[in-house]
């Protein structure tokens, strides 16, 4: 069996082989999924370079696992979920960095400035995460996806099943319930 030409033998074959550890099917199966699983990747997370590394995590890991392989559909769907799944963790890598980078610039701009002591500028901070805090649950997520994570009102909605129109008045009152108890702290 391990001689047979690999490209003419069925899904079920090839994976049946990958799980007895034939290198070859293997090798058969990266060839044939490398390049369409890295322009989904690609397509994404829109870093070619991350691509390649998360498309070669896939294929590691995939190889690491195959004594124990269970695939329930076919052999391309089960690496493409596994591209989603790497795709999507590594966007929220990147979000949950840029969430925290984002914070820690806005707060750090009102230490800067010469007008505020340090005290106050401290006392402020606490105040806006306060304020954050207190608004309602889908209304600081949706501000959240909104201004810290970039995401556009239709994505949002997408994200939150929920439609434009809402996304956009959670915003609105989310801004003006901020600016109102901003105001109320600091007076």
């Amino acid at each position: 069996m391990f001689n047979k030409n690999l490209a003419n033998i069925s899904e079920e074959e090839l994976i049946e082989m990958i799980r007895q550890g034939n290198e070859h099917a293997f090798n058969v199966v990266y060839n044939m999924y490398w390049e369409e699983i890295f322009l989904y990747v690609i397509k994404v997370i829109k870093d070619e370079d991350t691509a390649k590394d998360i498309v070669q995590e896939i294929f590691v890991s995939f190889w690491a696992k195959h004594s124990e392989l269970i695939i329930h559909k076919s052999l391309k769907a089960y690496l493409f979920t596994a591209a989603r799944y790497k795709s999507l963790d590594f966007l929220q890598e990147v979000a949950t960095r840029t969430k925290y980078n984002l914070q820690h610039l806005l707060f750090e701009n009102f230490t800067d400035n010469s007008l505020i002591e340090d005290q106050d500028a401290k006392e402020l901070r606490e105040k806006m995460e306060v304020c954050l805090d207190n608004l309602p649950p889908k209304m600081k997520e949706v501000f959240e996806l909104s201004r810290f994570e970039f995401l556009s009102h239709k994505e949002i909605a997408t994200k939150l099943g929920i439609s434009d129109q809402t996304v956009k008045k959670h915003i609105h009152k989310a801004i003006k319930e901020f600016r109102s108890r901003l105001k109320s702290l600091t007076s």
